[in-house]
C-alpha cells in the first residue's frame, strides 16, 4: 500500500482540492483509496472528511476518517491505531495533515503545498522542505494559486530546484460558492428557479449607475451573478439579455413583475433582500474569503486543471509508482 500525506504550512493552501483531484484520478485508475484527516481537539464541522466521504464513496463513518485526539500525547499513541482502521484494503492511502510529522510513522510520502503568495513571500526561494530529518522519506512540493499572468516564471524559477515541483494555477471557480449559498450570505429570497441554485457563481457585477442601455455593460462578463438597484428594472432586464446565471435585487423597493416573469422564463433565478448593493458586495467578499472546496460541482475543473499542472508523471512521481 502507498501512503501520502499532504500537507501544508498555512491553512488555506488547497489541501483539501488536491487531496480530492488525487484521489479521484487514482480511482479512475482502478486504485482502491481511502482518506484520513487527524485533527488534536474538536473535529472540524462541515468539513473535508464529509466532503471526501462522499466523493470516494468511502463505507467508513465519518467519525473514523477525521478522528479527533485530545492532546498530542494522545495524537502520538493513536493516531497509526485509527489509520489502519480505515486502510484495510486500500491501494493508497491520502493522509490531509497540518504537519508532516506523522509522515515517519506511516512509512509515508509527503507533499507540501504552498501558496503562490507564500512562494513570493519566501524571497523567491521554493517552499520550505517539511520532511525535516526524514532522510528515507520522500518529500515533494506543489506551488498552488498561481496567477496565469505568473505561470511560466514560476515554472522557469522551479525548473531545475529539488524537491520536484508542480505548479497549479489560480481558477476563480474553485475559490466561489453556488448561488444558493451566495443565498444563505446575503439573507436572501430565492423567488424562482432554486432547482438551479446548485449551480457556482463564477463572477460577479455590480449594476452600473447610468442612464443608457446595460446590455453593453454585462456583456463584459459571463457567468455571472449581477447585482442590482431594486428600483432599476431596466438594468435588471439588461442583465437578463446576457450570459447571466442569477440577479440579486437588492434594496427595499417593489419590483416590476414583468422583469420577473422574463427571469422565470429564462429560468435565472431572482435572488431578493433587503440589503443594499454595499453590503451584498461587503457580504460576498466575507464569504469567499472563508470559502473552501467543499462542491462537488468543482471536481471536473479541478481534475482538469491538475491535468495541466500536475499530469500522470507527475503524479506517479509523488506516489513513487
Amino acid at each position: 500500500m502507498i501512503t501520502l500525506v499532504v500537507t501544508s504550512q498555512s491553512s488555506g493552501a488547497g489541501k483539501t482540492a488536491v487531496c480530492a483531484g488525487i484521489a479521484s484520478r487514482l480511482q479512475n485508475q482502478g486504485k482502491k483509496v481511502g482518506y484520513l484527516r487527524p485533527v488534536i481537539g474538536a473535529p472540524p464541522t462541515g468539513g473535508d472528511a464529509y466532503f471526501m466521504k462522499d466523493i470516494l464513496s468511502l463505507e467508513e463513518p465519518l467519525e473514523s476518517l477525521c478522528p479527533a485526539f485530545t492532546n498530542e500525547s494522545m495524537f502520538d499513541r493513536d493516531m497509526k491505531a485509527a489509520f489502519d482502521a480505515v486502510a484495510v484494503g486500500k491501494d493508497v492511502m491520502i493522509v490531509e495533515s497540518a504537519s508532516a510529522s506523522i509522515a515517519k510513522s506511516l512509512e509515508a510520502r509527503i507533499l507540501n503545498i504552498s501558496t503562490y503568495t507564500e512562494y513570493t513571500t519566501r524571497n523567491n526561494q521554493l517552499p520550505v522542505s517539511v520532511t525535516g530529518g526524514f532522510e528515507s522519506i520522500n518529500g515533494d512540493a506543489l506551488i498552488n494559486k498561481v496567477p496565469l499572468s505568473r505561470m511560466e516564471a514560476v515554472r522557469a524559477a522551479v525548473k531545475l530546484n529539488s524537491p520536484f515541483v508542480s505548479v497549479i494555477h489560480e481558477d476563480r471557480a474553485l475559490m466561489t460558492f453556488t448561488i444558493a449559498e451566495l443565498a444563505r450570505a446575503i439573507d436572501g429570497e430565492i423567488l424562482n428557479d432554486a432547482d438551479k441554485t446548485d449551480l457556482l457563481a463564477e463572477n460577479f457585477m455590480l449594476g452600473a449607475m447610468t442612464i443608457d442601455s446595460g446590455v453593453p455593460y454585462f456583456h463584459l462578463m459571463n457567468n455571472k451573478v449581477a447585482i442590482v438597484r431594486a428600483d432599476r428594472p431596466d438594468m435588471q432586464s439588461a442583465a437578463l439579455q446576457t450570459s447571466t446565471r442569477a440577479i440579486i435585487v437588492a434594496g427595499t423597493a417593489e419590483l416590476e413583475p414583468l422583469v420577473q416573469g422574463r427571469a422565470q422564463s429564462k429560468q435565472i433565478p431572482f435572488i431578493r433582500t433587503r440589503l443594499d448593493c454595499a453590503a451584498v458586495a461587503g457580504r460576498i467578499e466575507d464569504t469567499l474569503v472563508k470559502t473552501r472546496f467543499h462542491q462537488k460541482s468543482k471536481l471536473p475543473r479541478l481534475m482538469e486543471i491538475l491535468q495541466h499542472g500536475f499530469d500522470d508523471i507527475a503524479l506517479h512521481h509523488v506516489m513513487g509508482m
